[in-house]
């Protein structure tokens, strides 16, 4: 029962967490900042630079929140933009899901490490 009780526990703060960055990407949607977004850029000249932006936007993100939110989050803002550009998306996917695995272990947010704390009880 205990089990139960942690795992539903563990899946509902989850869940919580998918629910904000749903609402906050519908948001983002609907106030059309991807697309205000493309307007001042020269898509055609910097793709390079594009990928350092996102690089560092999700590397930043991670710091402050968890990985999964920060992919609802980030997803429909870089989408169009890489689109636009003509950079490789499954590139651009590759690199923030390794952003992602790389700062959801150390410190700051650390979600692995809870996890793992959580897990095997330990301090």
């Amino acid at each position: 029962m205990d089990t139960a009780l942690s795992t539903g526990l563990t899946t509902a703060v989850a869940f919580i967490l998918v629910g904000a960055g749903q609402a906050f990407t519908w948001h983002i949607s609907f106030e059309q900042i991807p697309q205000s977004l493309l307007e001042p850029l020269d898509l055609e000249s910097a793709s390079d630079q594009y990928i350092l932006i996102i690089a560092r936007c999700f590397f930043v993100g991670c710091l402050l929140v968890d990985s999964l939110d920060l992919l609802v989050i980030l997803t429909p803002i870089f989408a169009p933009i890489v689109d636009a550009s003509g950079l490789d998306p499954v590139l651009v996917g590759m690199m923030g899901t390794l952003q992602m695995a790389i700062r959801s272990a150390p410190p700051f947010f650390g979600c692995d490490i809870f996890t793992a704390i959580a897990i095997f009880n330990r301090p």
